[in-house]
């Protein structure tokens, strides 16, 4: 399956592979999907669960995302940024599962950028990396 990358991810993802890189996409990631157009409505606590639940339970979606994100990881592992031995597949839900987490809750964890960046580093992307 071929996916086009959102217009913001194309500089970013074509970077050279990086702890710090692998970061700039995902937060990259999170910020277009903060200007999806029904973005707010995602904010309403009776369709958070159902949008989970369609983006988790939909094969075609989740084969757009792992269109997106193993090549990306495939890559990045060749360069000793990430794991070798991670499953691509459980990587890219665990990914998404956290991206979702923070699109629909954007400032419960932290409203700093700064803090979120070092929260995506340390604790979502940490256990990935090499």
């Amino acid at each position: 399956m071929q996916v086009r990358q959102a217009p913001e991810l194309l500089d970013v993802v074509g970077r050279h592979p990086s702890v710090e890189n692998l970061v700039e996409i995902f937060l990259t990631e999170l910020e277009v999907a903060a200007k999806y157009p029904l973005f707010h409505e995602l904010l309403d606590p009776r369709t958070a669960p159902r949008a989970a639940e369609l983006l988790f339970q939909s094969a075609s979606i989740m084969a757009v995302r792992e269109a997106s994100w193993k090549p990306i990881l495939h890559r990045y592992a060749e360069q000793g940024v990430v794991r070798s031995d991670l499953d691509l597949a459980a990587t890219v839900r665990w990914i998404t599962y956290q991206m979702f987490w923070l699109v629909t809750h954007p400032a419960v964890l932290t409203d700093d950028t700064a803090e979120l960046r070092e929260y995506v580093r340390r604790y979502i992307l940490g256990g990935i990396v090499a």
